[in-house]
């Protein structure tokens, strides 16, 4: 799967999230998803760029940034050098961003420790509006003066 068809899936599953706010058993798998989509976007694109540049990095190993750095080194890859710096900038700007540090560390916590529950409630309000008018209506002859 490309990392385009991962950013499409977790577009997916957060617009299951959106229909399913009020179920929160099936919130709550759809949420489990949608992190683990999200955070195995730069992932999937380190799998790309590897398969671009030649890298070589066979399924059987561990494809993590150190590694496609080695190997780019290996086989003097500039432009896959190149890349490796972008993703790296890249995961930096979302571990800082707010967004996607809790995104991150949510994935984590839901992956290898506990299920995230969410704490949406539906909430409906009801409320009596009453409306009022008042007319005046005065008569004035023809000098001007109030009758």
């Amino acid at each position: 799967m490309t990392a385009a068809e991962k950013l499409d899936e977790a577009g997916f599953l957060l617009g299951k999230m959106r229909e399913l706010y009020a179920n929160q058993k099936e919130f709550t798998y759809y949420l489990s998803a949608f992190l683990s989509a999200c955070r195995s976007v730069p992932d999937h694109l380190l799998e790309e760029y590897n398969i671009r540049y030649g890298l070589n990095i066979s399924l059987s190993e561990e494809l993590n940034a150190d590694r496609f750095e080695s190997k780019s080194r290996q086989f003097r890859n500039k432009d896959a050098l190149n890349f490796i710096r972008m993703w790296r900038d890249g995961m930096k700007a979302m571990k800082d961003d707010p967004v996607g540090r809790l995104l991150v560390s949510k994935r984590h916590l839901n992956v290898h420790r506990v299920p995230v529950r969410s704490n949406l409630v539906k909430v409906e309000v009801q409320d009596t509006i009453r409306v009022s008018e008042r007319v005046t209506v005065q008569k004035f002859d023809k000098n001007g003066k109030l009758v």
